[in-house]
């Protein structure tokens, strides 16, 4: 097959998966970015703040300056976890009503 020899993570991932491969990522990395981040100051908003701030950190160096295409472990733990935090849609369930009597 051949290897490829880049000088920028972009150059390696269009080098490696092609157009729609590097298509298929922007979307990956658009839809990490895009989620909702939940009521600010939860637990789960802090979480995905954090982990996108350590996601973008890593790929801005990658897109600078990596010239292969695997990224590292650390990279992907923090890619996985921001793209599942999600916020909390359900509350806790309010208290069952009584009904008094029978009914025929």
């Amino acid at each position: 097959m051949g290897t490829a020899r880049a000088s920028s993570f972009a150059v390696a991932l269009l080098a490696s998966v092609g157009v729609p491969g590097a298509l298929f990522y922007a979307v990956f990395v658009f839809e990490c970015f895009l989620r909702p981040r939940g009521r600010p100051g939860s637990l789960e908003a802090d979480i995905a703040v954090a982990t996108r701030n350590g996601y973008v950190g890593l790929l801005v160096g990658d897109l600078l300056v990596g010239p292969v295409i695997d990224q590292g472990f650390f990279f992907c733990m923090l890619a996985a976890l921001a793209a599942t935090i999600r916020p909390r849609t359900s509350r806790v369930p309010g208290p069952v009503p009584f009904a008094t009597g029978a009914r025929i």
